[in-house]
């Protein structure tokens, strides 16, 4: 089986994980609206898992070439980093989806800037760097649908800051 095809296997199962504690006796629309929410979540990750095979890819070339192992440790971090975030704010309460999605877009922000430092400060030339450019661009997009869907509940933030 492909690597994309066990990712996306993955990911159906946590879905369906959500789906089945999810309490929706009398508010079918809930569910659907649910199911919609994880539709998007799924392109999110799918998007986010093809990110960390490019990062992979970038950071490879950079140890080969002998560039700088720093940024090549960013670039993995990041990218590793993402699609946890997104099975983690599955079926979470909205200050744990909002903190996710802080880490999301955090960590999506430090490959773009990754990116601008190959470039411009190492002069790495590479058509995996537009690549990267291109595919955050996409990321964000389908992020910014999967925010969509959050909605605040009770839960109480302690620190203030997700109100």
């Amino acid at each position: 089986m492909k690597e994309m095809d066990k990712q996306r296997a993955y990911f159906k199962q946590q879905a369906e994980d959500v789906l089945e504690y999810m309490d929706m006796e009398g508010e079918e629309w809930k569910l659907d609206k649910k199911k919609e929410e994880l539709l998007v979540a799924e392109e999110l990750y799918i998007k986010a898992v093809q990110i960390l095979e490019l990062c992979h890819t970038i950071a490879e070339t950079l140890k080969e070439d002998d560039e700088d192992p720093l940024t090549a440790n960013i670039i993995i971090e990041s990218s590793f980093i993402i699609p946890p975030k997104i099975i983690g704010a599955l079926g979470s309460p909205y200050i744990l989806q909002m903190e996710n999605a802080s880490l999301i877009r955090y960590h999506a922000i430090q490959l773009k800037n990754q990116c601008f430092a190959l470039e411009h400060i190492m002069g790495y030339d590479s058509n995996y760097v537009s690549l990267l450019r291109e595919e955050i661009k996409l990321l964000k997009q389908y992020f910014h649908q999967w925010v969509s869907y959050f909605e605040k509940d009770d839960f109480e933030d302690e620190w203030g800051l997700y109100l």
